[in-house]
């Protein structure tokens, strides 16, 4: 059994570690690798459609938008509008949808579904594995329920309304 405490702090951990390299554009992906002259793959591992990059992984490929859009179409919110060229304002048109304990909770979710996009595209990337759309789906669900254990409280107040 996990000390609560530490599952917590771990989290957070990560999840600030993604966003700041996010924010920072060192994430490896393809469009990184290639201006450091490494070998890289043509596409986004997750559509196979789009060059990579981080923006496209988290608000414009195919693939994640339709996550989004489920995800939002399961809270009840409108679903017209999602993605984005780059995920800093696909997160900040994500947060307008929101108000008070609630936008802290959709800020989680936020975190939360990007990490899950990250790691489906380094599961195949790296693995050659791929979950389908179902089954990513259901990734999401069982890991905000750990999250809402842990004591993410928003995040319980926005999905379980």
């Amino acid at each position: 059994m996990y000390d609560t405490q530490y599952i917590s702090v771990s989290r957070e951990s990560c999840m600030e570690i993604f966003l700041w390299l996010a924010v920072r554009r060192r994430h490896w992906t393809a469009d990184r690798r290639r201006r450091h002259g490494l070998e890289a793959a043509d596409r986004c591992y997750l559509c196979d459609q789009e060059p990579e990059t981080i923006d496209h992984i988290i608000a414009a490929c195919s693939f994640s938008r339709q996550i989004w859009w489920t995800v939002l179409a399961t809270l009840g919110s409108d679903a017209s509008q999602i993605g984005a060229d780059n995920w800093l304002t696909w997160w900040e048109n994500w947060r307008h949808r929101w108000h008070g304990d609630k936008r802290k909770g959709a800020d989680s979710l936020f975190v939360l579904v990007a990490w899950e996009i990250w790691k489906e595209r380094n599961a195949r990337c790296f693995r050659g594995s791929s979950a389908t759309v179902g089954q990513f789906l259901s990734t999401i669900k069982i890991s905000g329920d750990l999250w809402i254990q842990a004591g993410a409280r928003n995040l319980g107040c926005l999905v379980r309304e």
